[in-house]
């Protein structure tokens, strides 16, 4: 298994993934792809499960009380 995060597109011919090698990097990923409105966007950590974007960039805050996401 490889060791990045996917952002996964939710549009209206299917879902588009974009693999990242950091967090911080799937996360303005997913929000650029938010900003654009082109479907739901969630994030799955390296073996993990897809989560919302909010969700996500949530719980990557708390571990990361230094990180400015804006």
């Amino acid at each position: 298994m490889m060791d990045t995060f996917t952002v996964t597109i939710e549009t209206p011919v299917g879902p588009l993934s974009l693999r990242r090698d950091t967090a911080e990097a799937a996360i303005e990923t997913g929000r650029l792809m938010q900003r654009e409105g082109v479907g739901q966007v969630f994030i799955t950590p390296p073996g993990g499960t897809p989560m919302p974007l909010a969700d996500f960039a949530s719980a990557i805050v708390k571990d990361l009380p230094d990180w400015d996401p804006a």
